[in-house]
């Protein structure tokens, strides 16, 4: 399955805690499966023991740089544009800034060393990516149950 979806997460902190970036609850839910379609426009939410995972649609990719700014932790993205072949990984915590994409099996943009989670990548594609984020944020969005419903979130 493609996905064109970024995640985004901030390690250790919760829904709540959001706020600190100017981002707030909407009231409103999506199913899951929804938001992590191509279709979906919006910013959803998922809280765990590691954190909260933001999917982002298209037109919010970027806020990571927001989040960490706002919350003061280590912020994980990961942009998934299966469709286009295009994939990127960014880390920001203190004292590291992390970027990288691929496009079409290329690097088009690098910033920073790469991260421990990093050792060994040859490509940077869909199963490289999950894999990344899982290992980087111990959350794994293949273990997650598409009809669950997570909140709306707004900015």
């Amino acid at each position: 399955m493609s996905y064109n979806i970024c995640l985004v997460h901030a390690a250790g902190r919760s829904i709540a805690d959001l706020q600190s970036a100017s981002i707030g609850r909407s009231g409103g839910s999506v199913v899951l499966e929804d938001a992590m379609s191509m279709r979906f426009e919006g910013v959803a939410a998922i809280e765990s023991s590691q954190g909260v995972t933001l999917i982002v649609g298209p037109e919010f990719i970027g806020i990571e740089g927001r989040l960490h700014d706002g919350l003061r932790t280590e912020v994980v993205a990961a942009l998934f544009a299966g469709f286009s072949s295009v994939y990127g990984w960014s880390v920001l915590a203190p004292g590291l800034h992390r970027q990288l994409v691929h496009v079409e099996g290329e690097v088009v943009e690098q910033v920073g060393s790469p991260v421990l989670e990093e050792d060994g990548l040859t490509d940077l594609d869909e199963d490289a990516l999950v894999d990344l984020f899982t290992r980087r944020t111990g959350v794994r969005p293949g273990d997650w149950d598409l009809s669950r419903e997570v909140e709306l979130l707004t900015l």
